[in-house]
């Protein structure tokens, strides 16, 4: 499998390569995107061209100044979220990189941004500060950041800056600033600075008990608490567990409760999770509550494990419509004869899955191919790494209703999406099922699926993702974005360790 990184003198030649360039590559990532994404038409419908018109003309102008690649492609990016929040992507092309860059016998990660600044205080003295402080935990401290990084928390009037102690990475010097927590009005803004010094901004950060704080933004951080340490609740160990597994796995609750967690739809992660289900089958069908835990589940590829469990009534799976542009069509044609541009970076896979998207693009191919111009209706199912895997509307049935689980409660939050909001709304269908939240899901289910993953740039400097399939429900209803709403609302006071004793305790009442 090829990797291509982009080092600093890489990004030097981008900058005087694309230095003339970037309104000509905008242009083509426009005319690409609003003639081939199937989540435009209901879009437009709905915002209408001139907030359309708007907002191309006040991009316009940053591409225009825009000096650097990475630049450019942030602020691509942020055109793209005029549509939704998700489910498309500009990058630069790994091809080009490969093809115009030599690539150095060490490859660090690149130092794409400047350096954030240094904290003008001392760490001694932080260090004897610590020791002043009341039993009131806040974000002062010193905590460790995945075992590369110590850094110091410190208060700088409503905002908190955070700056090195130690560092295991030569080019992360001690004081120099690693995160910003400013207050904007009524907001909360977290900057935490990635390894190559790229800003990775979110929300107010959220303290998890009294001892670890966790920021979200493109790529989630974790920071533990190493100075001073409080006494936290018994529920956050326990938590950080369930959080930290990114493999399924089922467990006894309680006498009454089964829980089961399910961090990702990734296939990686499924790989046993058949195994798993079959080693509990007697525990689940003989104990009164199941929990199903899809809490920051961004989704993957589309699955319905327990589905028979849950199962009360016929359970109607949504199919999709493909926007048959010329392009799209096209790119199923590629995938018919096994031609796909990320295979050729990233390597090809094992013949079975090349012959499983061969039989997909082929199959669709033949549906759509003399509807140009139109949403079509498109159905295959297919065995894929021993699952059958099917895209199209649907009923699925079993032969049984369980007595137990009687009831079944599942847990979402606002990174609850994609394939996890697909399986949401298959299993809120059962009478079974409840839906416990402390927000909607997050609203990226409308647009969710890829033709042939990604299309290059006539000159091969760019690539764009985009989606040609939507929901059968659009356009009468909208769910990018707004996301799907629990039955249950968990409410402020319920901490997010707390959340599954919480539901637990609900589900032991009926």
């Amino acid at each position: 499998m090829k990797k291509v990184f982009l080092t600093l003198a890489t990004l030097i030649f981008f900058a005087n390569l694309y230095a003339n360039n970037f309104e000509e590559q905008f242009k083509w990532i426009q005319q690409t995107f609003l003639e081939n994404d199937a989540g435009v038409p209901h879009i437009m419908e709905r915002r209408g061209m001139q907030a359309l018109e708007a907002h191309n003309q006040m991009i316009l102008e940053r591409v225009r100044a825009a000096e650097t690649m990475p630049e450019f492609i942030q602020i691509a990016n942020e055109w793209l979220r005029f549509f939704r929040g998700g489910h498309h992507r500009v990058s630069v092309s790994p091809n080009f990189v490969a093809t115009n860059v030599e690539q150095p016998a060490v490859q660090a990660p690149p130092k794409t941004h400047p350096i954030p600044g240094f904290w003008d205080g001392d760490i001694a003295q932080f260090r004897e500060y610590l020791t002043t402080l009341g039993d009131e935990p806040t974000y002062e401290g010193i905590w460790d950041i995945g075992g590369n990084y110590k850094i110091g928390i410190a208060r700088e009037g409503s905002s908190y800056i955070g700056f090195i102690v130690e560092s295991t990475f030569e080019d992360w010097l001690p004081n120099m600033i690693k995160l910003r927590i400013n207050e904007d009005g009524d907001e909360v803004v977290s900057t935490f600075y990635l390894r190559n010094f790229a800003p990775n901004i979110s929300e107010k950060p959220t303290m998890i008990g009294y001892n670890t704080l966790w920021m979200r933004g493109r790529q989630p951080v974790e920071l533990r608490r190493l100075y001073p340490v409080f006494q936290d609740d018994p529920y956050i160990e326990n938590f950080l567990r369930i959080t930290s597994a990114r493999e399924p796995f089922i467990e006894q609750l309680n006498e009454n409760t089964m829980y089961f967690r399910l961090a990702s739809f990734n296939i990686f992660y499924r790989a046993n999770l058949d195994s798993i289900i079959d080693a509990n089958r007697a525990k689940i069908t003989s104990t009164r509550n199941l929990i199903i835990d899809f809490r920051d589940n961004g989704g993957g590829d589309p699955a319905f494990p327990l589905l028979e469990y849950l199962y009360t009534n016929p359970i109607r799976i949504f199919g999709r419509d493909l926007l048959a542009s010329e392009k799209n069509i096209q790119a199923l044609y590629d995938l018919s004869q096994g031609i796909n541009l990320a295979w050729d970076v990233m390597g090809r896979p094992s013949e079975g899955v090349v012959n499983a998207v061969k039989d997909f693009g082929a199959s669709l191919y033949e549906q759509v191919r003399d509807r140009v111009g139109k949403f079509v209706s498109v159905f295959h199912t297919a065995e894929f790494d021993g699952e059958e895997s099917t895209i199209g509307e649907r009923t699925i049935t079993f032969d049984q209703v369980h007595p137990y689980p009687k009831n079944v409660g599942i847990i979402v939050n606002g990174w609850t999406g994609s394939a996890a909001e697909l399986y949401v709304l298959a299993a809120r269908q059962s009478r079974k099922v409840k839906i416990f939240g402390e927000s909607n899901t997050r609203g990226m289910i409308d647009t969710s699926m890829i033709a042939n993953g990604l299309v290059e740039s006539p000159c091969g400097e760019i690539w764009l993702q985009y989606t040609a399939f939507r929901a059968a429900w659009v356009p009468a209803m909208i769910l990018d974005d707004v996301g799907i709403q629990p039955d249950f609302l968990i409410d402020s006071s319920v901490p997010s360790y707390r959340q599954v004793q919480h539901v637990s305790n609900i589900m032991n009442s009926w």
